[in-house]
């Protein structure tokens, strides 16, 4: 399940999402009571915004809340598939939210489970953009397709190889 975890519009034109996505991974928290009393945050003239402010703790309630939602709505599916105990490894959050403050501490309180967020994917290449955690999930797909791939060559050889498995028998390779 991929989604975005969405702060309300009202400090954001409607035509600047980036915005939204970029305030809550640099300036939020999934946590309560993690900023001082009276603490704002400036918003930057993005797109012609006037630059208003806003209180910190208002910014991480919203936050914090939808996240609440989302992963009790997950618990509640995933839950009703599966017993907790099979889920032993825990839960793994991919995706750019897994970049927000706070948010393995909210998971692990709710899912009552171990929380790995996705960093390094264990890919070769411009390391710089495939690490970071908004496509671990396409990553990680491919990366299962090709397990699945090489798994299939080797229930299913080519007709070169099945030729040649008796001979590798008979001389020992």
């Amino acid at each position: 399940m991929t989604t975005k975890t969405p702060v309300s519009f009202e400090f954001f034109p409607p035509n600047t999402p980036v915005g939204a996505e970029k305030l809550k991974t640099e300036e939020a928290s999934a946590l309560l009571g993690q900023s001082r009393p009276g603490e704002m945050i400036t918003l930057k003239n993005d797109a012609g915004f006037s630059g208003k402010e806003i209180e910190r703790e208002m910014l991480n309630t919203i936050v914090h809340l939808r996240l609440r939602e989302l992963f009790e709505l997950v618990r509640k599916q995933v839950f009703a598939e599966l017993a907790p105990h099979k889920l032993g490894a825990g839960i793994f959050l991919t995706g750019g939210c897994s970049r927000l403050r706070g948010i393995r501490e909210l998971a692990e309180e709710i899912f009552d489970l171990p929380v790995v967020l996705a960093r390094d994917v264990g890919v070769a290449g411009p390391t710089s953009v495939l690490s970071n955690p908004e496509y671990s999930t396409a990553i990680g797909v491919v990366k299962f397709l090709q397990a699945r791939r090489e798994e299939e060559r080797e229930r299913n050889p080519g007709l070169l190889q099945n030729l040649l498995h008796p001979l590798k028998f008979l001389f020992g390779r």
